[in-house]
């Protein structure tokens, strides 16, 4: 939910951490923007509310994804988020590396005379 005027802003959230979440978006947001998340902890884990800042707004498979940092969370729910995540691999990288042409001439070449 987004705090000003309390407009649902996604209902998935999409990965998850203890420091904060990338959620799924059917309305806009903006970043900056400050909302409410709701949702149960892993493995059937207490329910957790918390309030949390859009720090990066982009398209995932053509869907609006929104990443997000806590701003307000009991150290009690973060512990609980630490525990029960620890067992999840870590998500994969979203984006590959970029090609860096110059030091792959430098490897071929031997030299780092480029």
């Amino acid at each position: 939910m987004r705090l000003e005027g309390f407009r649902l802003v996604g209902q998935r959230i999409l990965d998850l951490s203890p420091r904060g979440a990338l959620i799924h978006c059917g309305d806009t947001v903006f970043e900056g923007d400050e909302i409410v998340l709701s949702f149960r902890a892993p493995n059937r884990g207490p329910y957790i509310d918390a309030t949390a800042r859009v720090r990066r707004v982009f398209m995932k498979r053509g869907r609006p994804v929104a990443g997000t940092d806590f701003t307000d969370i009991g150290e009690r729910e973060r512990q609980e988020l630490r525990v029960r995540l620890a067992g999840f691999p870590p998500p994969v990288p979203m984006m590959r590396r970029r090609m860096d042409y110059a030091e792959t001439i430098r490897r071929i070449a031997g030299t780092d005379a480029f």
